[in-house]
């Protein structure tokens, strides 16, 4: 409910709004896949706003300015001239591309700035609180979330030589399910810590790639390490392996399935699947070196606040 001068003025919705100053009338939102406001239309069908965004959120093209929520489907606030979206935790310049304020969380996005919005890759993430980024699309399935992650982070796992690994989670609204999503990935050499989900939002299965083709490790299946993790999470895993196929392990059952065979893989690796070459994540250069920085003992950061890269069980 939004009051104005002690008066109920707008009850929002899931959907829109109701405007609850003289005779109530219902607004829908036509909504793209990254929750941003792109037409307000009135119960009787009319159109009544339509807005265009740049990548960071700036508007253009805009006709109608019925109500404030744009971007990503947060308050756009206007007083003062300063154009800031409202995420909750802090405010947002869509001018700027950057956050007014630094992050709560920056401790755990150490090779970024504090005030970077979603990595600084604003088609691929959304952030949902003004905390963490995410993706922007939601996916229906556990499965569509992990080929989804597989597509994005297989190849840099490749390239780079390193796995990755990330939290699928519920994504819910007023207590219902509207799909599923992951978190931004964590990075190691030979073993990965799974990065966890976004404050309040519940853990439903892993997912991590065995970077590239390596004679010396075991990587097209499970290994015994990630089978163990998986059984303790009790949640479905999901492995990305250099040969191009993502593998899902149940916990219940201990059998391993193929979801599909259709991801970036490896050249060199003599099990490849398919001709998808690898391609790295440029937003996401240098976060490893950042890391590999943090862990060195010499550094005068203490232990609680470093950084460290082993599956955790």
């Amino acid at each position: 409910m939004i009051y104005e001068n002690g008066t109920q003025k707008l009850l929002l919705t899931e959907e829109g709004y109701i405007n609850l100053t003289g005779t109530q009338q219902y607004h829908y939102y036509l909504k793209d896949h990254q929750g941003n406001n792109r037409v307000v239309i009135n119960q009787s069908g009319t159109v009544e706003e339509t807005n265009h965004y740049y990548p960071f959120g700036g508007v253009f093209g805009t006709t109608g300015n019925t109500q404030p929520y744009k971007y990503n489907g947060k308050e756009f606030d206007t007083k003062k001239g300063l154009n800031w979206y409202d995420y909750g935790a802090r405010h947002y310049d869509a001018a700027l591309g950057r956050f007014t304020t630094n992050d709560p969380l920056a401790e755990k996005y150490y090779s970024m700035s504090p005030y970077t919005y979603c990595a600084d890759n604003p088609v691929k993430f959304i952030d949902p609180n003004g905390m963490e980024y995410a993706p922007g699309d939601l996916f229906k399935t556990k499965r569509a979330a992990a080929k989804d992650w597989g597509m994005y982070y297989n190849g840099a796992s490749i390239i780079r030589k390193r796995e990755m690994g990330s939290s699928i989670y519920e994504v819910k609204q007023k207590g219902k399910l509207k799909g599923y999503s992951y978190s931004a990935a964590n990075e190691g050499e030979h073993s990965v810590s799974i990065s966890l989900p976004p404050n309040g939002e519940r853990f439903v299965g892993s997912i991590h790639s065995h970077g590239d083709a390596d004679a010396e490790h075991i990587n097209n299946k499970f290994s015994k390490a990630d089978i163990k993790y998986i059984e303790k999470t009790k949640e479905n895993g999901y492995l990305a392996t250099p040969s191009g196929d993502l593998l899902e392990y149940n916990p219940y059952s201990k059998k391993t399935s193929i979801v599909t065979s259709d991801l970036p893989s490896d050249p060199k690796d003599p099990k490849r699947k398919n001709n998808i070459n690898p391609k790295d994540i440029p937003a996401e250069k240098g976060k490893q070196r950042m890391k590999e920085l943090l862990q060195k003992p010499d550094l005068n950061i203490p232990v609680s606040q470093r950084e460290h890269i082993h599956w955790v069980f």
